[in-house]
């Protein structure tokens, strides 16, 4: 009799065993889930900042050069148009590079579509007014700041607003979702260690 309850707690022991390892494996195979998506919700956040940090530095360049033009009105100093050299040499490289990363976005892909030739005809406007000063018609380059340039530039504004918007309203909706994966991962480790314990206690059990 006592040899059979013997063998029959061993069999016990055997099967507590054998499913404390299956319920580490699963918890084990679940983290490494929940980790590859989490490095893909991280990712995507990190997508949507280099956006953002893209739209904002094409945008800050278009004022620079509206600012650099307007001094330049003023004291006829050269050295002022640097930015707008600058901006026409890097423009299509700026561009390119900002609609390469809303090419998973069709929506944003078409806001970049209507801005882009916002920005060349603002810069077409800039390069009026530099026209007609070397003309010396200056009061008619005044007149195209005030009457051309600023709505241009106005419109434009809009324009980068609405999409920084738009990438906002994308930024939380992800890092909503890195935060939700972050707790389902951090919930699957502690299963993985409340498994580990199992399983290690009933090895020591069973020595």
């Amino acid at each position: 009799q006592a040899l059979q309850d013997g063998t029959t707690a061993n069999r016990a022991l055997a099967v507590t065993v054998a499913l404390s390892f299956l319920l580490l494996l699963a918890a084990a195979l679940l983290v490494f889930q929940i980790s590859r998506e989490a490095a893909g919700a991280e990712a995507a956040v990190v997508h949507t900042l280099s956006v953002k940090q893209a739209s904002s530095d094409l945008l800050s360049m278009l004022s620079t050069a509206e600012s650099g033009q307007r001094g330049f009105l003023i004291t006829r100093d050269e050295r002022l148009l640097a930015p707008l050299h600058a901006l026409r040499r890097d423009l299509d490289e700026k561009l390119g590079e900002l609609q390469g990363l809303v090419s998973d976005n069709p929506a944003q892909g078409a806001r970049l579509e209507e801005l882009t030739p916002m920005i060349i005809e603002r810069l077409g406007a800039i390069q009026q007014t530099l026209s007609l000063t070397e003309a010396g018609r200056q009061s008619e380059a005044a007149r195209v700041v005030v009457e051309r340039g600023a709505p241009l530039m106005e419109q434009v504004r809009r324009r980068f607003a609405q999409f920084q918007a738009a990438e906002d309203q994308l930024l939380l909706a992800r890092q909503q979702h890195a935060a939700a994966i972050s707790q389902q991962f951090l919930r699957a480790v502690t299963a993985m260690l409340v498994a580990w314990r199992i399983l290690a206690g009933f090895a020591l059990i069973s020595v």
